[in-house]
């Protein structure tokens, strides 16, 4: 095995007060506008406390740690599990395993039975038309529906011929088993769950923020974890700022305090009413357009990015570190998270997040800073984002079959992410959202990262499609995985023309993780709520909101029978600004709302309210303008441009804590920052 390249200059170290180890020291340039103005002296970010790499010799390459070496201090990394080292005794038996494939096949035979016995319905109503008019048009038709049937009929016999012969495989392992199992509807789930019992109660399962090596080292696991807060007073004072910045929602109702107490008609803080939920479903990621672009979160932003930048997170600043083929660098927004105690996230299958709309040698990476003042948790397969990938993998949410989970599960680690820390993950890492609940509200700031390489004749391009134009009306920012359409009803097709690059766009054989349509937000509230909850689940969530942000939507007797009786009123939830009921009643005349599920942009609704409610309350919608320098950070920029920009007194200021807005204001201009002492 050839030797690792030398790490000892890779940027890992941090600023200490006793360096234990070698130090790296980057040359700083002044801070330079091209003004007359004497140049403001560049604020000294923080950088990361990574654990520093020594060289070391490579372990053999007969080893399960044969990518990597041992740390000083007698620490461990953590073993990467190859698929072929699997602990077998934590593994499904055999009986097992064609129990579970058993399963599946009765389940596959029952569904093909089904669709064989529809198919031949079917067959014979067109049979009987035929006879009724022998037109040439039901000619066609009866043939039709008998060659469906008779492609059914074939595929149900050989479903059933597989039944059996998985049925006689799971009783030629019935001498090895203890027991002979029923069947059921999601057998791999049951064996992962048995596998996961044992995989956690093997050493190494747990794996500490301290013992994964930095994303910029060579030998990363695809995971690391980085501290990115000078103090815990540092982490509250976010905390603060995002408490302030969620109580000044402008899309949210002012909370009061109820009538019968001594505080009745205060105003009441939003984010200390822990039973309340203010995101939908249990993953509890806010949706609503200023949780993109509030002063809580364009701060917190602003401070990591130093910290990745200045600290080389990713190791594209010298020629041995991991990304040193990447040539920029750009921050991608995300999500905060506010998640009650008495929301559980759905446990969400084994996958990878595949971003759209990405380049060739693009890495595209996740993660969250943990906001609270204990432990968060991260379940994932370490190592696994080295693996090589199928090319039919789908994008976006990449789910991992369930007949592999159990080898998954015994494969994975639990990766703790400390308080005030940042996780990183390279998003081809396998990985779950897990269904835990928690005694207080869980505190998150999501975070995405793209690295991309673009020579010296190419325009670069943010992965956000329009990121100035969504920036400047501040909308509402679409995921990486691409899954929600635009609300623009009439120009989606015409933006995804204009300023979607050809090179970008979807291609099932050249371009298989491009763009297939314009890209938009996040639904306020999931769009399977209206027809699968009773709508008086969404009603109550949407109180929420302001009331002149939200619509009453109608059923529709034709079609929904049912709830139309139900709810002859309507259900108040639609969002659509510009698709109000006529009337109390289901009108058929009405023009049926486009996205009722997603708020508007910021400008778009201060543009309706200002026509629609002229001589109402004065509110600021939008958040403060962004500064160049925050737009810039957002697209794909060198490390030296990087650093540049962020020594820049703009960005200093932006970068701290201090910064708060509220919801009131004289005027809708631009909303000047606001430091504790002045509210």
């Amino acid at each position: 095995m050839a030797s690792l390249p030398s790490v000892d200059r890779l940027r890992l170290d941090a600023t200490a007060p006793e360096p234990t180890g070698p130090q790296v020291r980057r040359p700083r340039g002044l801070y330079d506008d091209d003004s007359d103005l004497a140049d403001e002296p560049p604020r000294q970010i923080q950088r990361t406390r990574a654990q520093i790499v020594a060289r070391l010799p490579p372990l053999a390459e007969d080893t399960a740690k044969a990518r990597f070496v041992t740390l000083p201090d007698e620490v461990d990394y953590p073993d990467y599990i190859a698929k072929e080292l699997v602990n077998p005794s934590i593994l499904p038996t055999p009986y097992e395993l064609a129990w579970a494939k058993w399963c599946t096949a009765k389940d596959e035979s029952g569904a093909a039975v089904k669709k064989s016995d529809k198919a031949e319905t079917k067959r014979v109503a067109s049979e009987r038309a035929l006879q009724q008019n022998a037109t040439t048009a039901n000619q066609r038709k009866r043939d039709a529906a008998t060659a469906a049937a008779q492609a059914a009929k074939t595929e149900a016999e050989a479903a059933v011929e597989r039944t059996g012969d998985a049925e006689a495989e799971k009783d030629r392992n019935l001498t090895h088993a203890s027991l002979n199992a029923q069947y059921h509807k999601n057998p791999y789930e049951i064996l992962a769950k048995r596998v996961r019992l044992k995989r956690q109660e093997e050493a190494g399962y747990e794996v500490l923020a301290a013992q994964l090596p930095p994303l910029s080292d060579p030998r990363n696991l695809g995971v690391a974890v980085y501290e990115v807060f000078e103090s815990d007073k540092e982490r509250w004072d976010f905390v603060q700022s995002m408490q302030h910045a969620v109580d000044n929602t402008p899309e949210f109702a002012e909370q009061t305090w109820r009538e019968g107490g001594s505080r009745a008609g205060e105003k009441r803080s939003l984010f200390e009413m822990t039973q309340t939920n203010i995101a939908a479903g249990g993953f509890a990621a806010l949706n609503h357009p200023s949780s993109f672009h509030n002063q809580f979160v364009r701060s917190l932003r602003m401070h990591v990015h130093g910290q990745a930048v200045f600290g080389d997170f990713f190791g594209m600043g010298t020629e041995e570190g991991a990304n040193s083929e990447s040539t920029h660098l750009e921050q991608v927004i995300d999500r905060m998270m506010i998640r009650r105690s008495n929301q559980a996230p759905t446990a969400e299958a084994w996958h990878r997040d595949v971003a759209v709309g990405t380049r060739k040698d693009d890495r595209v990476f996740g993660g969250w800073i943990n906001l609270n003042n204990f432990d968060q948790t991260f379940s994932c397969v370490l190592g696994s984002s080295h693996e090589k990938r199928d090319a039919s993998d789908p994008v976006g949410f990449a789910t991992i079959d369930s007949v592999h989970h159990p080898q998954v599960v015994a494969r994975s680690s639990k990766v703790v992410i400390p308080s005030g820390c940042m996780i990183v993950f390279n998003e081809d890492t396998i990985h779950e959202v897990s269904s835990s609940t928690q005694i207080t509200s869980l505190l998150r700031l999501f975070t995405g990262w793209r690295l991309s390489r673009w020579n010296v004749r190419e325009e670069p391009e943010p992965l956000i499609v329009d990121l100035d134009r969504r920036l400047k009306d501040q909308e509402g920012m679409p995921l990486k995985s691409g899954q929600h359409k635009h609300y623009f009803e009439h120009h989606s097709d015409e933006n995804f023309q204009r300023s979607v690059p050809e090179a970008r766009k979807f291609h099932p054989i050249t371009n298989p993780t491009g763009l297939r349509y314009y890209p938009g937000p996040p639904p306020f509230y999931p769009s399977a709520y209206w027809g699968q909850l009773d709508p008086s689940t969404v009603a109550r969530f949407c109180e929420i909101l302001k009331p002149e942000l939200v619509h009453t939507r109608f059923f529709n007797p034709e079609t929904s029978k049912i709830r139309s009786e139900q709810f002859p009123n309507g259900v108040k939830c639609n969002l659509d600004l510009y698709s109000a009921p006529s009337g109390h009643r289901f009108n058929p005349n009405d023009t049926p709302p486009h996205k009722p599920d997603t708020l508007r942009g910021l400008k778009e609704t201060r543009d309706w309210m200002d026509v629609h409610y002229r001589n109402g309350e004065v509110a600021q919608w939008m958040q403060e303008d962004y500064e160049p320098e925050e737009v810039e950070i957002l697209k794909p920029r060198t490390l030296q441009a990087l650093r540049r920009m962020l020594a820049s007194p703009t960005c200093a200021v932006r970068a701290s804590a201090s910064n708060r807005a509220t919801t009131s204001a004289e005027t809708n201009g631009p909303l000047a920052l606001l430091a504790p002492e002045e509210q």
